[in-house]
């Protein structure tokens, strides 16, 4: 099995859903990229690791994403994945920080706010914004749930000495209507039962394991394996859209004194390189683009 995976459950008593997501080669990808201090590349792959198990609850034909903004010592996070199990993210520290580096959340996010952004190739665009909470990553998303959504969850991320999990469970359901035969202690129950997981546990033990050690009591259906994978969509078509899209003057002068225009990719820190002479034939093919398609 691909190591890096999300995992869905469902309990069709409780009316409860619940989600993990382990990443190792995504973990370690976004580790060896990141300039960040290590405290941020831990919060960053949680972010990460969130973003994939927010996606197992919604029909999702796009992305979603993660931002965080800080005025402290991280500036910001930025998470993304898409229905296709795509992750990449980015991490920027203040370089004006003092040192050492703060590793309480906390203290390194001082005055900040998360968004949670889902973008559908087709169809509008959502966001949700709350404050980043002082006990951590997973108590902000928490909130944001329980009070945005009205939707009661739970959040567990741990991050390992190889890899970062992370575990959801959430109230889908409510008495009510057509529902009235659901468990009505059933939330409760899974709620307390996922208290009683230590963060070492969850990066240690296997899916399998800690869905029987918390509910074997319970009855529940797995509903989906996804397999997990950074990717990062930047190309050197990217990158010379995004040089006609400045205008020829400023193209031109990004050329550094060796004759041409290096950009290099915040997520993989790939390398794209133009001379002038690449740069001149960008402008001179978006010129006569438009007379080419007027003929046709």
């Amino acid at each position: 099995m691909h190591a890096d995976r999300l995992i869905s459950y469902y309990f069709p008593e409780l009316g409860v859903r619940a989600a993990w997501a382990r990443l190792e080669r995504v973990d370690a990808r976004l580790h060896a990229l990141s300039h960040a201090p290590k405290p941020a590349q831990d919060w960053l792959t949680q972010c990460v690791c969130a973003a994939a198990l927010f996606t197992s609850g919604i029909k999702l034909n796009g992305k979603l994403s993660i931002q965080l903004r800080s005025q402290g010592a991280l500036r910001q996070i930025f998470a993304e994945c898409t229905d296709s199990g795509y992750l990449r993210g980015i991490a920027r520290a203040d370089s004006e920080a003092p040192e050492p580096f703060p590793t309480e959340f906390a203290l390194a996010c001082a005055r900040g706010s998360a968004a949670i952004t889902i973008e559908p190739e087709q169809g509008e665009r959502y966001q949700g914004i709350v404050p980043l909470a002082v006990d951590g990553i997973a108590a902000t998303f928490e909130e944001y749930f329980n009070s945005s959504e009205q939707l009661p969850t739970r959040i567990l991320l741990a991050n390992g000495a190889q890899n970062t999990t992370g575990f959801l469970v959430q109230r889908v359901a409510q008495l009510g209507g057509n529902q009235t035969s659901l468990d009505a202690d059933g939330w409760d129950r899974i709620e307390k039962l996922v208290l009683t997981l230590k963060p070492e546990e969850l990066a240690e033990i296997d899916e399998s394991t800690l869905m029987h050690r918390l509910f074997h009591e319970e009855t529940y259906v797995q509903t989906k394996l996804q397999t997990l994978t950074h990717y990062c969509p930047c190309s050197r078509e990217r990158v010379a859209a995004m040089l006609q899209s400045i205008g020829h003057d400023e193209a031109i002068a990004a050329a550094n004194e060796s004759g041409f225009a290096q950009i290099q990719c915040e997520f993989c820190n790939a390398d794209y390189r133009f001379d002038r002479v690449d740069i001149e034939t960008l402008f001179q093919l978006a010129a006569v683009a438009p007379s080419t398609s007027a003929l046709q």
